[in-house]
This record gives structure tokens, C-alpha cells and sequence, in this order.
């Protein structure tokens, strides 16, 4: 067998499209807004280090953006495709640094760690605010919103006893999507933003790592190594339908260990 993972296109209904590039360690892909462009972790299984590398899909040219030490990993696009936000370890524990998306640009610290861990999930459209999720001893993981504007001081999106993961916000701005196990198990939930005054379960039976369709009339999320799909309706309050199967990834496929997500929906 050929070791490594592929980067596949998919449509709806699991069917293999295409195929990108060679085979490799990927994980954690983003898509620009635009969708013309795909950032990735890609592992070099010699040193065991991880690095964020671009892949131009009209030319099929794979650049590496990050270099230097540490892993750096879990890249978001801004809304207008010209910066990059990642989480790397390079000064210990995992912080947030930005850089140009051109590869030419310093690589700044965004976000400084003290006693957590962090990782980034997404840009809100109108470039207001960034979401991640950090770890300390307390309180486990939690959700937190980085305004790109003002004082730049977190505000949480939800913090508690729980695991609350992999925010996501709606194309408008007004909802967050995440992940929590509150229930005993994991499922997706979403909540008003930025005020958080009304969270409702989307998911049934479980779910993790949500995506926003981009038109922000549905939500997308795994359930073992099955893709759902939920449509939402967003009035206030939301509404949402039944959960829809669209695919199951056959047994043989090994989905890659990640920290945010194995997917990215494009624009259409």
C-alpha cells in the first residue's frame, strides 16, 4: 500500500471527482473565499515536523508558506485572501501568529500563549473577528472570538466545564457554529454572536467538526466517518430541519488524524 494521504474533490454524494497532487500527510485544509487557493498541514514524516504549504489549483503547484522551527499548522484565510492566520509552537505552546499570504512577510505573533494551548478555526466575512479555541488545565477546551479591531481582547464565544471546539461563524456574522460533548456526547450546536442569546442543537445523535455552507443556509459536519449536511433557517430564533446523510467514506479510507477538520466545502 502507498503510504500518505491524497487530497480528493468530492461531490455531494461522495463521489471521487479528482485528486490533488501526490500523496502526503495532509491535514487541516482551508480554502480561500475565492476558492482558487488551498492551504494545508503537510508532515514531513523524516523530521516529524508539520508546515502549512499553498496550493495554487488552477496551476496545480503546491509553494511552502512556513519554514523556520516548530510545527505550524491549522491556516485560516482572511476574507480578502491576502493573510494568513496559523497556530505554531515555536516559543513552546501553540500560539497564534499572521503572515502574507504571498509567502513574502514577516511571520508576526498574533496571539501570545501563557499557560494554553491554541489553535485558530475561522475569519469572520466581514474580517471583524477570528475564532479559536484554547486549552488550559481549568476548563478544558473553549471557544473565544479575537476582535481585529479596538483593544483586540478575546471575548468568549463558550467557556465552561465542556469541550467546546472548532467555532465556525455564519456567513453573516450572526451565529456561531461549534462542537460540544454538554449532552454526554458530541454534537453540533449553534449560538447568537456576538451577544450569545440563544444556542440551539442542530446535530442529532452526534457530530463534530462543522462547516457553513457558503451561502449560510446550511451547516456540514461528520458523524464517525459519515458527512451530514442540516439546513438552517436563520431567523431568530433559528430553525433547522432534520439532519441529512450525504456519504459515508468506504471502511478502506483512512480519513487524517487532525486538529480542526478533514474537509473544506468550496464556494459553489
Amino acid at each position: 500500500m502507498t503510504a500518505g494521504a491524497r487530497l480528493l474533490w468530492v461531490d455531494p454524494s461522495g463521489k471521487e471527482l479528482d485528486a490533488l497532487g501526490d500523496r502526503g500527510e495532509y491535514t487541516n485544509p482551508a480554502l480561500s473565499r475565492a476558492g482558487d487557493r488551498l492551504a494545508f498541514d503537510l508532515n514531513d514524516p523524516r523530521s516529524g515536523k508539520s508546515d502549512i504549504w499553498i496550493r495554487d489549483l488552477a496551476r496545480g503547484v503546491n509553494s511552502r508558506f512556513t519554514f523556520g522551527e516548530g510545527n505550524n499548522g491549522t491556516p485560516i484565510w482572511s476574507p480578502d485572501g491576502a493573510t494568513i492566520v496559523f497556530r505554531s509552537d515555536r516559543n513552546g505552546l501553540y500560539e497564534l501568529f499572521e503572515k502574507p499570504a504571498s509567502g513574502q512577510g514577516e511571520e508576526k505573533v498574533l496571539l501570545k500563549s501563557n499557560d494554553e494551548q491554541k489553535f485558530v478555526t475561522d475569519w469572520s466575512r466581514d474580517g471583524r473577528y477570528i475564532a479559536y479555541a484554547s486549552q488550559n488545565q481549568k476548563t478544558g477546551w473553549n471557544s473565544w472570538a479575537l476582535p481585529m479591531f479596538g483593544d483586540r481582547k478575546p471575548i468568549p464565544i463558550v467557556v465552561g466545564a465542556f469541550s467546546e471546539l472548532l467555532p465556525r461563524f455564519s456567513p453573516d456574522g450572526r451565529f456561531v457554529a461549534y462542537q460540544s460533548n454538554e449532552s454526554g456526547r458530541v454534537e453540533i450546536y449553534v449560538q447568537s454572536f456576538p451577544v450569545a442569546s440563544g444556542k440551539w442543537q442542530v446535530s442529532s445523535g452526534g457530530g463534530s467538526a462543522p462547516v457553513w455552507a457558503h451561502n449560510g443556509r446550511e451547516l456540514f459536519y461528520m458523524k464517525g466517518n459519515s458527512m451530514y449536511a442540516v439546513s438552517v433557517h436563520p431567523s431568530a430564533p433559528i430553525s433547522a430541519d432534520p439532519p441529512r446523510a450525504l456519504f459515508t467514506i468506504p471502511d478502506r479510507v483512512r480519513l487524517a488524524t487532525q486538529s480542526r477538520g478533514t474537509y473544506a466545502i468550496s464556494p459553489d
